[in-house]
This record gives C-alpha cells, structure tokens and sequence, in this order.
C-alpha cells in the first residue's frame, strides 16, 4: 500500500500541469489548421502521400479542401475550449 501512494504522489502534482499541456497541444495545432485554411482560402489543395507499403502499391493519401478545413477547425476549436475548460 506505502509503494502504492509513493507511485502515485507525483502524478498528483502533475495534474494541474496536463491540463496546461493538453491546452498548448490543441492550440498549437488549431493555429497550424488556421494556416493551412488560410492557404485553402487562396485556392490551394494540399495534397500529401505517404507510401505505406510499396511492394503492393499501398499508399495512404491525405486531402485538405474547403470541405474538410471547416470540420477541422471544428474540431481543433473545440478541443481548445475543452482542454481550457479542463484547467
């Protein structure tokens, strides 16, 4: 039982400090989304491939448009609102 709360006496501390961390991570990526809306707003399609197994010819695409940047930034919105919630 003695190990037991000597394990967990500093994940007590370190509570308070997840939040914060949880905070910058949401808002540092809803700030590089916001970069990447503005380029889509300018009439760019971004467009990354990611060869997974090229034996096969199995690749793993990803595409930014105006249709997924909204329910990105959605999506990182809220998680900043959450995670400064959370604090």
């Amino acid at each position: 039982m003695m190990l037991l709360q000597i394990i967990l006496a500093p994940g007590r501390k370190l509570v308070h400090r997840i939040g914060w961390l949880a905070f910058a991570v949401s808002l540092y990526t809803t700030i590089l989304s916001l970069i990447v809306a503005t380029q889509i707003t300018d009439g760019k399609h971004l467009i990354e491939i990611y060869e997974w197994a090229p034996t096969i010819g199995l690749a793993l695409g990803l595409r930014a448009d105006g249709l997924s940047i909204p329910l990105v930034m959605t999506v990182s919105l809220l998680s900043v609102v959450n995670a400064g919630e959370n604090q």
